[in-house]
């Protein structure tokens, strides 16, 4: 079986992931959730910075922009308008 057609284990992954995490933006309304992927995003080398408003979002994407943005239910404002606002 060549290199190509063989299934990579889950550490492999891990590592490589490890390696070239980058930096989440994690706006949630919710403390459990975010702690939740905070912990688990972190634990595979993810930047996580959490914020619980839009307003802190915004701030922090104007500031520096992250790799990826995980957008939840934010209390003042929906994610589609969120997602508006940002394009």
């Amino acid at each position: 079986m060549s290199d190509r057609h063989r299934p990579e284990t889950v550490g492999a992954r891990e590592g490589a992931r490890s390696r070239s995490a980058g930096r989440v933006l994690l706006a949630v309304d919710d403390a459990a959730f975010a702690d939740l992927y905070r912990e688990t995003l972190g634990s595979v080398g993810w930047h996580v910075d959490v914020v619980n408003d839009w307003r802190s979002a915004w701030v922090r994407l104007l500031g520096s922009q992250p790799d990826v943005l995980v957008l939840d239910s934010l209390p003042e404002l929906k994610q589609t308008d969120a997602l508006d606002l940002i394009r």
